[in-house]
């Protein structure tokens, strides 16, 4: 009796084990399947954009996607939208459009893990209307700050975005201290430059948020940019006048040497040193003077920074405009 029993008890594992061992076979066999078929739609999604490319019939391209599963023209629009001309991604946008993609995003945004939800954003904000611009102001109040941007970067694409100010408020400490923020002012510029350059010279404007404003000025607007930077010369708040140092290091004008004189001292020790750096590589021969004095600062990473830009002067003085301008008003003297 016993010994049928331990027959049975191995008969009963030995078909468990067999079971088991052809679901897990089964379940590969589908996994593989499915792989294989969601890579055939993606390649048929991938295709359908490239003949759009060569041949620009965007009515074929909208039925040929509006045939595939939403999830897959997402991942393949997201990855070739940003390959696209300015005129291709808003033809393209025009096809998701149609084929609905912006509800089948609002149907998965909230239960997306963060990337997905990010790759959202951009893609609304090539699709646009109504209601993509209803997703990203949702997109807005997202827990994650780098939604947050990449809603409030595609609502300034679309022309939806609210006020600058409402818009930052709405990004919250966190987003505002992204290095995202440069793109979202260089696209914000072309509008509200203005206000741009009111963000830059408030004092009580967070650092990080004024020089992510100066450095997208200094991407699409060159002029406001330099004359910005003249006047931020005596800027006390060390983080901003440190990066204004550097900046006019980068200068070709001859205003830039007095400017990166007054920063010799300034309270900061950072921004000293960077004055002192900036002078020496830009070649301004013209304060030489100011920096002789700094070869003596309490602060001996300072006092080097200026004896090395001494130096670098005095190999090669002539190779500035600024060292030029003065020989000429020498000669002319």
């Amino acid at each position: 009796m016993a010994m049928n029993f331990l027959l049975v008890a191995a008969a009963a594992s030995l078909c468990l084990a067999v079971a088991m061992w052809i679901a897990l076979v089964m379940a590969r066999w589908l996994r593989h399947g499915s792989s294989v078929r969601r890579r055939q739609r993606r390649t048929a999604a991938g295709l359908a954009l490239a003949e759009y490319c060569a041949d620009g019939d965007v009515e074929t391209l909208g039925g040929k996607l509006a045939r595939l599963p939403a999830q897959d023209v997402i991942a393949v629009a997201g990855r070739a939208l940003p390959s696209l001309s300015r005129t291709d991604r808003t033809a393209v946008g025009a096809a998701l459009a149609r084929c609905g993609i912006s509800r089948a995003i609002l149907a998965r945004f909230a239960r997306s893990d963060q990337n997905r939800r990010i790759l959202y954003c951009e893609l609304l904000g090539t699709i646009g209307g109504d209601d993509a611009a209803g997703i990203l102001k949702i997109g807005l109040k997202d827990r994650a700050a780098n939604v947050r941007i990449a809603a409030a970067i595609a609502l300034v694409e679309l022309g939806r975005a609210p006020p600058l100010a409402e818009l930052l408020a709405m990004l919250g400490p966190t987003a505002r201290g992204s290095s995202r923020l440069v793109y979202l002012f260089e696209t914000l510029a072309p509008r509200c430059e203005a206000q741009i350059i009111g963000l830059i010279t408030a004092g009580d404007t967070e650092p990080r948020l004024r020089i992510s404003a100066l450095q997208a000025l200094e991407l699409c607007s060159p002029a406001a940019h330099r004359a910005l930077l003249l006047r931020l010369g005596r800027e006390p708040c060390p983080a901003v006048a440190a990066w204004v140092a550097r900046a006019l290091g980068r200068e070709r004008g001859a205003e830039a040497g007095p400017a990166l004189a007054s920063m010799l001292s300034h309270a900061a020790p950072s921004v000293r040193r960077e004055a002192a750096a900036a002078i020496g590589s830009g070649g301004f021969v013209t304060v030489r003077p100011s920096l002789v004095r700094l070869t003596s600062d309490p602060d001996p990473v300072v006092a080097a920074a200026a004896a090395r830009s001494l130096w670098l002067l005095r190999r090669r003085p002539a190779h500035h405009p600024e060292a030029a301008a003065a020989a000429g008003a020498g000669a002319a003297a």
